[in-house]
C-alpha cells in the first residue's frame, strides 16, 4: 500500500481477495490499474457473477452518487493493482461540475441502483407465480423489465469483461469453456 499526494492509495489484491463486500457502507472506489476484478451478486447461498473488469476500469463509483450501501461484492480474479479514491477527494472534484451534469450523473446512478433491484426480485420470483400472473403481477414484471433493459442500455460493459449471469458456491470465477458439442455440431447435454 502507499498513499499519493490527492489522498489515494495503491493496493494490491491476491486473487480471491475481497475489495468490498455486497451491502457494506462505502467510502472509496477503485481504479483497476492491472488485473481482473469479478463483481458479484448474492442469491441466497450462491455468488452470481455479473462482471469482470479490468485495467482503466471503475468500480464502486455507484455508491459514491447515491450514497447507498455497496450493490454487489467484488472480489480480485487474478493479481490485482489498484487505486483506492477516497469519496472526499472525488466529491472536491464533483462539485466544480455543471449542476446539469451532476443531475445527469445522478439519474444515471438511480437507474442502475433500480435495475440491480428488479433483476434480484426477477431472480427471486417462482416460475409458478409467472405462470398465471395477475394484472398487477404484469404490471411489475413490465417496469422490472424495463429497469433491466435500461441497466443493459446504460452499461458500459463491452462483453470483453463481462461474463453473463454465472452463479457458483464458492469464491471460484465461474468457468468460461462452453459445454462440449457432440458430432452434429450441437451442444452435449451436461
Amino acid at each position: 500500500m502507499s498513499p499519493t499526494s490527492s489522498g489515494q492509495t495503491s493496493k494490491r489484491y491476491r486473487p480471491g481477495q475481497s475489495l468490498f463486500q455486497e451491502g457494506e457502507p462505502s467510502r472509496c472506489l477503485y481504479l483497476i490499474q492491472s488485473g481482473t476484478v469479478v463483481i458479484r451478486k448474492s442469491k441466497g447461498a450462491l455468488q452470481v457473477e455479473i462482471a469482470r473488469v479490468g485495467a482503466n476500469e471503475v468500480v464502486g463509483e455507484m455508491s459514491f452518487f447515491d450514497h447507498q450501501p455497496r450493490s454487489a461484492s467484488a472480489f480480485a480474479m487474478t493479481e490485482v493493482q489498484a487505486v483506492e479514491v477516497p469519496y472526499a477527494v472525488i466529491e472536491a472534484a464533483y462539485k466544480t461540475i455543471p449542476p446539469y451534469l451532476r443531475a445527469i450523473i445522478s439519474s444515471m446512478s438511480q437507474r442502475l441502483r433500480k435495475a440491480d433491484d428488479s433483476i434480484k426480485r426477477l431472480q427471486k420470483s417462482s416460475p409458478t407465480a409467472q405462470a398465471e400472473p395477475s394484472n398487477s403481477t404484469q404490471e411489475t414484471t413490465s417496469e422490472e423489465l424495463d429497469a433491466a433493459a435500461a441497466l443493459a442500455a446504460t452499461s458500459d460493459y463491452d462483453g470483453e469483461h463481462s461474463s453473463g449471469l454465472a452463479a457458483t458456491g464458492s469464491d471460484e470465477p465461474a468457468s468460461d469453456e462452453a459445454p462440449a458439442a457432440n458430432s452434429d455440431g450441437e451442444k452435449k447435454p451436461e
